[in-house]
């Protein structure tokens, strides 16, 4: 049987999958996003085709958005500078202080942030633990750095998915 901490609220393919509107109809204002494998390429500032669109129709509808990731302050703010918005980094995910942060500093209480990030045991665990929604999209690509470290995270990431996925499927499924 799977923890409670490692079980997204909702599963989607890519963040380019996920609506404003979702959001909203969920009492969703902070959407907190991921960078790395999420909005960006592994270890780079290069982002997925569509993410500054994406980001761009987030905040035309209506909601605040943030970078929260465990990037070095310096990369995850050169990322943030690029779509002029709030960033969050060496977050040290899954601890939860990043989210309670961003809570604080936008003054909303956890339940109206959604934490947006390819991995289960960092986004999903530290979303879970600040009381708030946890989106759980696939990853991107294979790390490059540290790929033994991560080739090792992600082989329990897919068994943790597997009981996920019997549980729930992709989209705003509620």
């Amino acid at each position: 049987m799977i923890k409670k901490k490692y079980i997204p609220d909702y599963i989607f393919h890519s963040v380019l999958d996920i609506s404003p509107e979702g959001l909203l109809s969920r009492g969703i204002t902070l959407v907190a996003v991921d960078a790395d494998n999420t909005l960006v390429y592994d270890n780079t500032i290069d982002f997925i085709d569509g993410a500054k669109d994406w980001v761009n129709k987030i905040r035309q509808g209506g909601l605040e958005i943030a970078v929260i990731s465990n990037a070095s302050l310096g990369r995850a703010e050169k990322i943030s500078n690029h779509l002029g918005i709030k960033t969050y980094g060496l977050s040290f995910k899954p601890s939860p202080k990043g989210i309670l942060k961003a809570a604080e500093d936008f003054n909303i209480p956890p339940e109206k942030i959604a934490m947006i990030g390819d991995q289960i045991t960092t986004d999903v665990v530290a979303a879970n633990k600040a009381g708030a929604v946890s989106i759980k999209t696939d990853k991107i690509e294979n790390e490059i750095r540290f790929y033994y470290y991560y080739a090792l995270r992600r082989k329990r990431e897919a068994s943790l998915m597997k009981e996920v996925l019997k549980l729930k499927g992709y989209g705003f499924n509620d």
